[in-house]
């Protein structure tokens, strides 16, 4: 974890390849003021993805933030309405991968330059798995190679293909990593996460095939075994020293363009409209978990409560009993400056070992890895000892009752311990069906469910009309929010809140 810094982002700014939108490939090819290949440093490149990208994320659709069930927003008017979702999908291709696959096309050229060209893919895999897990099948293999090979109109892959791919992307990467020696450059704070730190960045590697392995144990259950089985024994993120995090920049920081955009934002009223969601604030509240006044805050009630989701006009009208401002804000977690962008962390990797031990795909123990994944999260998010203690020492701290109660117990924890990292939260419940989240009966294009994946943007009905009519005659209900990716298979989904279809649900 390190804080960005305002040196090397500057630079970055001054080399970097910038590529706006899918007009301008061509340009990129032709226009001779653009920065060529002799100057451009390859570790400058990565330094401009990892902080746009992270910070990027973080100012994707509101409506994400909705379906992962950890924040309410009371700007929506429709949650489960089709509408456009240009971004991340553009932002993504023309920005972000462009540039990171420009960054390893040049440091494969030098051995000197391995680890950072092993970085590039590393990074280049989460970004894609954040691409897969809204849309489904993307462009993969024919996309954003390099400035030097354009294709406007690349085909789609498969999800399942681009899954496989990934899994070995990262252990391919984590391999090379492996055969580190004192001969290769040490690209050093360049690097926005771990410094250049070759051993953190193979456990970043390790966790993340961790990860994909999980997301598809259901629909490739042998293959998700063996790649799991070799993973544990594997250097794994651990310890939340190791967490794969870049810290935005402080308040005082000169540059704003360094703070988190959702701080830069509250100026222009972004406060004003997100609060804690319904389902939050329930799940903290009857768990009684410390870690509620570390997420949101207190209403003049003296309580935890948050917005509901999908509400229709009627239900908008029913008298709660309680007054319209009794909201639960998002704490200052949220609003800093110097937020901290997850990639993936201790906890996490804790609870998908737990995860594959309680399903009987390794030998480990559930049990203490439940428990390791909640120690590790209260820290990470600064409860203290005590209050940590009381909390593994009652029913929250051990898994009981049936599989099926275990498994929602500790995909909850998973949850809380991911909070804020929308994109996450949401494919997890795509996946597992957990937390459940509490619904209004507007219905929307989806008769009232959480849509279980995003829509292609119109640019690709415009620019890519014969890959993405191909792509969608492969989804069950075509580019609808109903239709389900190849890996969202697990048998009783969704499942629904104890409560759902009463109105109100308290």
């Amino acid at each position: 974890m390190k804080h960005i810094s305002l040196k090397y982002l500057l630079v970055a700014g001054a080399v970097i390849f910038l590529v706006a939108c899918t007009k301008d490939f061509k340009e990129i090819n032709t226009n001779p003021r653009i920065v060529t290949e002799d100057i451009a440093d390859p570790a400058l490149l990565l330094t401009h993805v990892q902080k746009n990208s992270m910070f990027g994320m973080a100012n994707n659709d509101t409506r994400l933030e909705a379906y992962s069930g950890y924040i309410g927003n009371n700007t929506i008017a429709s949650a489960f309405t089709k509408g456009p979702w240009g971004s991340p999908f553009s932002t993504f291709y023309t920005s972000y991968l462009i540039n990171l696959n420009e960054s390893i096309r040049l440091s494969s050229r030098d051995e000197k330059l391995a680890n950072l060209t092993s970085f590039g893919r590393i990074w280049r895999a989460w970004l894609y798995s954040r691409l897969t897990d809204l849309y489904g099948d993307i462009p993969y293999t024919e996309a954003a190679k390099s400035v030097t090979e354009v294709n406007i109109a690349p085909a789609y892959d498969t999800q399942e293909f681009v899954y496989t791919d990934m899994l070995k992307e990262l252990k391919e990467a984590v391999a090379v990593l492996k055969q580190s020696d004192g001969t290769r450059l040490n690209i050093g704070n360049k690097d926005l996460i771990y410094n250049g730190d070759v051993e953190k960045w193979i456990r970043l590697g390790n966790s993340l095939r961790l990860r994909l392995a999980m997301r598809i144990s259901y629909v490739a259950p042998s293959v998700a075994s063996t790649h799991i089985n070799e993973l544990i024994s594997e250097l794994l993120i651990v310890q939340n020293s190791q967490n794969a995090i870049l810290v935005a920049g402080a308040a005082s920081e000169a540059a704003d363009a360094n703070r988190s955009p959702v701080y830069n934002g509250i100026s222009g009223g972004a406060k004003e409209f997100r609060w804690a969601s319904f389902t939050m604030a329930e799940t903290l509240t009857k768990l009684n978990d410390p870690r509620a006044s570390k997420f949101i805050d207190l209403t003049s009630l003296g309580d935890y409560f948050g917005i509901m989701l999908n509400l229709s006009p009627d239900e908008k009208m029913v008298d709660l009993g309680r007054p319209s401002s009794s909201l639960s804000a998002l704490s200052d977690l949220f609003w800093r400056s110097d937020f901290r962008f997850t990639v993936i962390n201790a906890s996490e990797v804790a609870f998908l070992r737990a995860e594959a031990a309680l399903r009987g795909i390794t030998g480990e123990d559930a049990q203490a890895l439940y428990r390791t994944g909640i120690s590790l999260s209260m820290d990470n998010f600064g409860v203290n000892a005590a209050d940590r203690d009381d909390y593994l020492a009652g029913s929250a701290g051990t898994l009981s009752g049936t599989e099926e109660q275990q498994y929602e117990s500790l995909i909850v924890q998973k949850w809380l311990a991911n909070y804020l990292q929308f994109e996450e939260g949401y494919t997890e419940f795509r996946r597992t069906g957990y937390p459940r989240i509490w619904t209004g009966s507007a219905l929307g294009d989806t008769q009232g469910e959480i849509p279980r994946r995003v829509q292609y943007p119109q640019s690709e009905y415009n620019s890519n009309a014969k890959s993405i009519s191909e792509a969608i005659k492969r989804l069950s209900n075509g580019d609808a929010f109903t239709s389900k990716l190849w890996w969202d298979v697990r048998p009783g989904l969704p499942v629904h809140h104890p409560k759902q279809g009463i109105f109100p649900p308290f």
